[in-house]
């Protein structure tokens, strides 16, 4: 054939498929071609409506509705709960994805039992912030945002999304509610705290979008949260409905500012919160606990699309914090609470219902919402166009990160690659040096405190919290092995324990110094006109105080670890030496959960020098408007 035949044939071709319309496409051609209008054009009001939902299945009893247990691996009944209802994605717990060969294959298998069906891919999301809140049993865990802000280092901000991003992304995990993006103001705040990179709105702002950053530079979806701002709050939503009293001035000049950062910056998705906030939006609706109450920002279109999408020009996908939250469920039940999300311009409803097994009474809840939806849409409170829009931005979102072109070959290829990537040791060393720098010294004798010097005699006396299932004792023991310390010890767990002869004193008569753990996530001293009462069931501030005193009485150095929230440390001014780790994790299962008590032993021993700056301010437990450690205070030695 002649080239100019060729060119002849080739461009009639192409002409024939310009032409096409997408009725002459099915679902297939469209997923090929990446058209998000094709793909769009195929899908029933239904589908579109479950493409907005992301359930979970973290425990599951097959067979009956009996007794649950971890999902680890794909059953046929999850498979065919996935198959019936098209979701637009699921989201993983730590009970999912203990190891990382058998998570990469979960989340295979989930994708292939979504595809039986649904030709759309699943997103698949966890919560991975790093520190306190982590998921992969066998992933870098981190220190947590608060001791990254402790650092000043914004290079490590950025290393925590990259080095999370990258071992997600790995799994086959395409998207990470992550980061925190709330600016923790309320030193009573039981939620967000050390999850928090601090009080200041700059380093929020600043650190959050670097966290973010790393996530996308791995292909890994980010999602700020919690929309517009759970860090002013002392009430925690999983269980009340709190209410942020402050003034629209305050709100937009520091709550919403590291979420703008962010928008300016281009991420992707935002997480709401399950808040009121009358400055923006004083509207109340009805709760069926009775009442008129103010709505919530995820049911609010005041603030998810005249404040978040209009005046702050966000494109992206807004998510939902979970629903199955008692702040939601308490109050507009959960069918109607995911109707009116939806109204107020939501696009993925998060956990919308919890079902365990295929009978269970909480199944019929998505058809309801279905129905429900359905409904609004025939009503007009709820209109096609609306629901185009959002399952549009899902479907966007989908494309742009390579989710609609799932591909689940070279299997066992993937499995060498994430085993290598996965809690890496070059990712552990990374998570070592920012723990380290993370430590905040407060106060140290400069004769009898840091570092820690031993000899022949030296006895210690560990005293830990233990309120964790991991064991804090053990994470010390094991860093003084590691370290090369080999001196006796004598452990007592004071969990629910008040300080007595046999508790806590008996353990401090048998040393020469005291290391003591202090875990107060609300900073709640008993007290009664400013004199410390010792005697009530506040252990938790009571037993580190007598602690102190008593060791102090005996002349026996005594060196104290604030394990979570920092503002406890305002307690502890007659301790030996006073530091600021910013998480509680212990050692479980051959695996250090939490990185940040073996950087404090390391301070104490004099191995790393401590260079953390406080990154809020700490109050006076007597006077909670005096500031007596403020932002950026930080000994070094």
């Amino acid at each position: 054939m002649k080239i100019s035949g060729i060119i002849s044939v080739t461009v009639s071709l192409l002409a024939a498929s310009i032409a096409q319309t997408p009725d002459d496409y099915v679902m297939d051609d469209c997923i090929k071609c990446q058209s998000v209008k094709c793909i769009l054009s195929k899908m029933t009001v239904e589908e579109k409506i479950t493409q907005k939902m992301i359930p979970e299945f973290r425990n599951w009893s097959v067979g009956s509705c009996g007794a649950t247990s971890g999902v680890t691996v794909m059953n046929s009944e999850i498979a065919s709960y996935l198959a019936k209802y098209k979701f637009g994605g699921v989201i993983l717990f730590a009970p999912n994805t203990p190891q990382t060969q058998q998570t990469l294959v979960l989340v295979d298998d989930i994708q292939q039992a979504n595809l039986q069906t649904n030709k759309i891919p699943l997103l698949v999301t966890i919560d991975q912030e790093g520190g306190a809140v982590t998921r992969l049993g066998q992933g870098t865990m981190l220190p947590g945002s608060m001791a990254v802000g402790a650092t000043r280092n914004p290079n490590y901000a950025s290393q925590c999304g990259q080095i999370i991003g990258e071992e997600l992304s790995a799994l086959g995990i395409n998207a990470n509610n992550a980061p925190d993006a709330d600016i923790n103001t309320n030193p009573l705040n039981p939620v967000i705290n050390v999850r928090s990179f601090g009080s200041d709105t700059s380093l929020v702002a600043e650190y959050a979008t670097l966290y973010y950053k790393g996530l996308a530079s791995k292909n890994v979806i980010a999602t700020a949260k919690h929309f517009p701002g759970h860090g002013d709050t002392t009430a925690d939503s999983h269980f009340f409905l709190p209410n942020v009293t402050s003034s629209k001035d305050y709100v937009y000049s520091h709550e919403l500012v590291p979420f703008q950062t962010a928008i300016d910056n281009g991420i992707d998705m935002i997480m709401t919160a399950h808040i009121q906030y009358p400055a923006l939006d004083s509207t109340t609706i009805p709760s069926k606990a009775g009442g008129d109450i103010i709505v919530p920002a995820t049911l609010s279109k005041v603030i998810l699309n005249d404040i978040l999408r209009g005046e702050m020009g966000f494109q992206g996908v807004v998510i939902s914090d979970a629903m199955n939250m008692d702040a939601i469920v308490t109050n507009f039940g959960q069918v109607d609470s995911v109707r009116l999300s939806f109204q107020a311009s939501l696009d993925f409803s998060l956990m919308p219902s919890i079902p365990t097994c295929l009978a269970d009474p909480l199944m019929s809840v998505f058809d309801q919402i279905i129905a429900g939806v359905k409904q609004d849409i025939a009503d007009g409170t709820y209109t096609m166009e609306e629901l185009d829009a959002s399952v549009t931005r899902i479907l966007n979102l989908k494309k742009k990160y390579g989710i609609l072109a799932y591909d689940g070959s070279n299997q066992a290829a993937r499995i060498t690659n994430a085993l290598s990537v996965v809690g890496s040791a070059d990712h552990k060393a990374i998570e070592t040096q920012m723990a380290n720098d993370a430590i905040t010294l407060i106060n140290n004798d400069p004769v009898r405190g840091i570092p820690l010097n031993i000899d022949a005699n030296t006895k210690i006396a560990i005293l830990m919290p233990e309120v964790a299932p991991e064991k804090q004792i053990l994470a010390i023991t094991q860093t003084l092995s590691e370290l090369g310390i080999n001196v006796p010890v004598i452990p007592f767990s004071y969990l629910n324990t008040q300080f007595s002869a046999t508790a806590g004193q008996a353990q401090i008569d048998q040393a020469t110094h005291v290391i003591l753990g202090s875990q107060i996530i609300v900073n709640s001293p008993e007290l009664d006109g400013g004199v410390i009462n010792t005697v009530s069931n506040g252990w938790a501030t009571t037993f580190p105080l007598n602690a102190i005193n008593y060791a102090n009485s005996k002349n026996k150095p005594i060196f104290t670890i604030s394990l979570r929230s920092p503002y406890d440390v305002a307690n502890f001014v007659n301790s030996t030496a006073t530091l600021a780790a910013y998480g509680y994790k212990g050692y479980d299962a051959g695996v250090m959960m939490e990185p940040n008590i073996p950087a404090a032993i390391r301070v104490i021993f004099g191995n790393v020098k401590p260079v953390g700056k406080l990154p809020v301010d700490i109050y006076s437990p007597i006077d909670p408007t005096t500031i007596m450690y403020p932002y950026g205070y930080g000994l070094t030695i």
